[in-house]
């Protein structure tokens, strides 16, 4: 992930984000669908599904957290409402729909989750020189 923070441009973080979420989709979402449908009827597993949210609602805050410090959020966005998105792409929702589902390949997964990473968190005027 320290590409994402060496990354001078916007849409470059995005890029690079998009393709971490895809890569880490195309290991899990599976084994993370399994886990969501199960914890409906077992409370362990239940348990574990939360735990799996939690954690990733965390990390998302703290990748958040680095984008706004990078001044690569865009103006208005609180690191909460940006954790809250990133979140939502960690999750196997998107490429089970996406993927699984509608047959996307995994490059127009990975070209799509950019796009719109790059549209919902990321300010355009953030650029900075090359060090």
């Amino acid at each position: 992930m320290h590409a994402i923070k060496d990354a001078a441009d916007p849409r470059e973080k995005a890029r690079i984000f998009a393709l971490h979420l895809r890569e880490s989709a195309a290991r899990t979402a599976g084994v993370l669908s399994v886990i969501e449908a199960a914890a409906t009827a077992d409370a362990e597993i239940a348990s574990l599904w939360r735990t799996l949210q939690d954690q990733g609602l965390r990390k998302m805050t703290l990748a958040a957290r680095g984008l706004r410090e990078q001044g690569a959020l865009r103006p208005g966005l609180s690191i909460a409402r940006a954790a809250d998105i990133l979140w939502l792409y960690i999750g196997p929702w998107a490429h089970r729909v996406l993927v699984t589902e509608r047959g996307w390949t995994l490059d127009d997964y990975e070209s799509w989750l950019a796009d719109t990473l790059y549209s919902q968190l990321m300010d355009p005027a953030a650029t900075r020189p090359p060090a």
